[in-house]
Order: structure tokens, then C-alpha cells, then sequence
């Protein structure tokens, strides 16, 4: 562990993260106000589309709330049912972030979703990639894409991003 002076460095501040998300699962399940359901599969996406829909009513309320133990405890679901069915692993790495100072702390950041965690693992279409489960919460209010065309996001599209 880093000393009183020290700032954790990403990889302790991810494991420290993954362990407490875990470690409140059952808490946030309870929050959720849906009891049944939670088994990391592709339908569970389902129930929780339903809760962050339900929840919030534009993708800025989701970044706004993004340090909340809701927002944070989705995040997690997200990246674990990507991690248990699809080969991808959790990673955080604010090295890509521009350099303003130290780098931030797991959801302290104003970046969107570059201060947070992501899955990383082979992509569909081959080679590398991550995804932000962050980003797939906040996409399920888009209703265009980059190029102006209507889309209908679902968050167990996060699957199929990855093999």
C-alpha cells in the first residue's frame, strides 16, 4: 500500500473499487428496487436498462450522478456481466487523460468517461479494444449517432462488442 503522501496508483485504485462495488452488490441490488433477476446475463441487462431508464431522463443526469453508489454499483454490473461472458478483462488507465495534474481518482474527474473504469479485450472485427460501461448508460438516452442517424441503443449491445 502507498504511503499517507502517496496517491494510489491506478491498478490499486481499481482493485480497491472492483473489491468495494462487490463487497456493496448486495446493497445496491436492494436499491434498485428489482430483487429478482440479478445473475450477470445477457437478460439481466435488461432489468437494469429498465432501472437506469426509469431512473433518469437524459444521458446528462447520468454523468451528474456518475460518483453516485447507483451510477457507480450499474457501472460495475455492466463491466462484470461484459467480464463473465465475453473475454474481457477491467483496466484503468488515466495515462490518456491530458496531463492537468495528478491523475484522478476512479469517477473524481470531469472527462466523461475517461476517468473511469473500462473493459478491455478482443473486439469483434479483431484486434484490441475497451469499452466504457460508463458510456453505454449514457448512450442509452441518445436517440442519433455522430452522423445524425436515429439509433435505438440497448445496453446488452455492450456484448456484442466484444468475442
Amino acid at each position: 500500500m502507498p504511503s499517507a503522501d502517496e496517491a494510489p496508483q491506478p491498478a490499486q485504485q481499481l482493485d480497491v473499487w472492483l473489491h468495494d462495488r462487490a463487497a456493496f452488490f448486495e446493497a445496491w441490488r436492494e436499491e434498485t428496487g428489482s430483487l429478482q433477476g440479478w445473475d450477470f446475463s445477457e437478460e439481466s441487462l435488461d432489468i437494469l436498462e429498465t432501472v437506469v431508464r426509469a431512473r433518469f431522463s437524459e444521458d446528462m443526469e447520468v454523468r451528474t450522478a456518475k460518483t453516485s453508489s447507483f451510477v457507480q454499483g450499474a457501472v460495475w454490473y455492466v463491466g462484470e456481466t461484459v467480464r463473465r461472458n465475453r473475454t474481457a478483462s477491467w483496466m484503468f488507465d488515466p495515462r490518456h487523460l491530458a496531463p492537468v495534474g495528478p491523475a484522478p481518482a476512479l469517477f473524481e474527474g470531469t472527462r466523461g468517461q475517461q476517468d473511469t473504469p473500462y473493459m478491455s479485450g478482443s473486439v469483434r472485427g479483431g484486434g484490441d479494444g475497451g469499452i466504457y460501461p460508463l458510456g453505454a448508460l449514457v448512450e442509452l438516452f441518445w436517440e442519433e449517432d455522430d452522423a445524425g442517424e436515429p439509433v435505438e441503443p440497448r445496453l446488452r449491445d455492450i456484448l456484442d462488442c466484444f468475442d
